[in-house]
């Protein structure tokens, strides 16, 4: 048998794979156009993300300052004319700070608000403080002495610190609520925030408040301070130092206070009565002033009946007397001559109007140097004219 040759296998052709062209040309029109759609939408997206990355927050700059919030965009030097608006805003007397705020993607911004300011809280007394009807209790009671009051004698506004600043200027910088604006020409106080406790409202505007003497100086006076030297009314006075003897009040309620004492007025506001009398009794006792009788009952009724637990708590030390004149060295006293006793009266020779004391009637007029008594009773008529303040008592000094 003869072999037979092999047969011959030749290589098939693969099969034709069309393309990715192909295939897309051979897609249906509609979807070629629904494709296109989709990736022009899908860019419009990233661009969008892209441009937005520039408004992102964090190329603004918050600042936190007193009272205010300012928003500075950094992306920008400030130009001339801001900076002169900026100039104008730093001088103005409100403490308001202008608010700027910068656009955002990430929804509308919260409004920016301003706080008010509170009145200081009741701060509890400190030790040593006594009920204010055991100190009313130490003020002695005597009739008012009101001749010869002149307010210059006490000198209001005459001292002056080593900034130049005054008493109320001092006690508007004392007093406010928040940090005073102060101009340094003549330290005068423009912007601030005081509390007027007789009223409870609370003032910006300087122009609207005025410094009350708890005790008037004219009520002083007539209390005692007539006796004091001009160095103690001038202290009297400007007494800074010590809170309750001078206080921001609200210009037209202190007019209306006057140098009235609590039988005549008193803070509009019930809830300042009680701190007020308390105020009141302190500075009598810390200066040594006297009331009258109706003054003393006016105000231990008032405390008795409305205000039995009332504290007073103990006051600064008294300030040193200042006088702007110069002190001039006090003289040795003279040797007391002695006087002769007046010769005795004769009999039925005294004066009815000096029934303690045996006093000859006019003439001739006598002083009191002339006759060895002192303090003795006075009756109405008085034709020596003994009784100079009209107490009832003759040659008291």
């Amino acid at each position: 048998m003869s072999e037979l040759p092999p047969p011959s296998i030749e290589p098939q052709p693969l099969p034709h794979v069309p393309g990715v062209r192909d295939r897309w040309r051979r897609t249906a029109r509609w979807k070629r156009w629904s494709a296109y759609s989709v990736v022009t939408v899908v860019a419009i997206g990233g661009l969008g993300a892209v441009a937005g990355s520039d408004d992102e927050p964090s190329s603004v700059q918050t600042i936190d300052a007193p009272q205010s919030t300012l928003t500075v965009d950094r992306s920008e030097p400030p130009s001339s004319a801001a900076r002169s608006v900026d100039d104008e805003a730093d001088s103005a007397t409100s403490t308001t700070a202008a608010t700027t705020i910068a656009p955002s993607t990430t929804g509308p911004p919260s409004p920016t608000t301003t706080a008010t300011p509170t009145p200081p809280a009741a701060t509890t007394l400190p030790p040593g403080s006594l009920p204010a009807l055991e100190v009313l209790a130490l003020i002695p009671v005597e009739r008012e002495t009101p001749d010869g009051y002149n307010r210059e004698l006490f000198g209001y506004g005459t001292p002056v610190d080593g900034f130049g600043c005054r008493t109320r200027a001092l006690v508007l910088i004392r007093d406010s609520l928040t940090p005073p604006q102060i101009d340094r020409v003549g330290c005068a106080v423009v912007a601030g925030d005081w509390f007027s406790s007789y009223d409870g409202v609370t003032w910006s505007d300087p122009g609207e408040v005025q410094v009350d003497h708890v005790v008037a100086l004219k009520e002083a006076w007539d209390s005692g301070a007539s006796r004091w030297d001009a160095g103690r009314l001038e202290s009297y006075a400007n007494d800074v130092d010590e809170p309750r003897t001078l206080r921001v009040a609200t210009g037209a309620v202190n007019e209306a206070k006057g140098s009235a004492d609590p039988v005549n007025w008193l803070p509009p506001d019930e809830a300042a009565l009680c701190q007020y009398l308390a105020d009141w009794v302190s500075i009598k006792a810390r200066w040594g002033l006297a009331m009258d009788e109706s003054e003393h009952g006016r105000v231990r009724n008032l405390l008795t009946d409305r205000c039995p637990d009332q504290l007073v708590a103990p006051w600064a030390e008294m300030p040193p007397a200042r006088s702007t004149d110069p002190v001039v060295p006090i003289p040795p006293p003279p040797v007391a001559t002695p006087t002769p006793p007046a010769p005795a009266p004769e009999a039925g020779a005294c004066d009815p109007a000096y029934p303690g004391v045996c006093i000859p009637p006019t003439p001739p007029d006598l002083d009191c140097g002339d006759i060895p008594f002192r303090r003795f009773q006075v009756l109405p008529a008085d034709p020596h004219r003994f009784d100079g303040d009209d107490n009832g008592l003759g040659c008291e000094s």
